[in-house]
């Protein structure tokens, strides 16, 4: 999921949805939500390899402060404005 307002950096540029609740979604599109964000990172990766690296990656995300599971984007129009982090943070599955 891409943020199109109030974007400073990379970090604040994606989210990452890999919440339980989108497992049925992830599998129709090899796990696109969980893996798209980490591509912003490392650009080069193929989206196989994205899987393999995802645990680590995403640790890492979060600890840079890259959002998990940030919903409240729909009624901020996908904006990064307004967020509390840790709370969207906390949502990950």
């Amino acid at each position: 999921m891409h943020y199109y307002g109030n974007v400073e950096s990379v970090l604040t540029q994606t989210q990452v949805l890999n919440a339980k609740r989108f497992l049925p979604f992830q599998l129709f599109c090899f796990n696109f939500g969980s893996t798209h964000g980490i591509h912003h990172f490392v650009v080069g990766e193929p989206f196989y390899i994205r899987q393999l690296t995802a645990a680590d990656a995403h640790k890492v995300m979060r600890e840079n402060g890259v959002l998990f599971n940030d919903l409240d984007t729909f009624a901020r129009a996908n904006r990064y404005e307004n967020v509390t982090p840790n709370r969207a943070s906390a949502t990950a599955a």
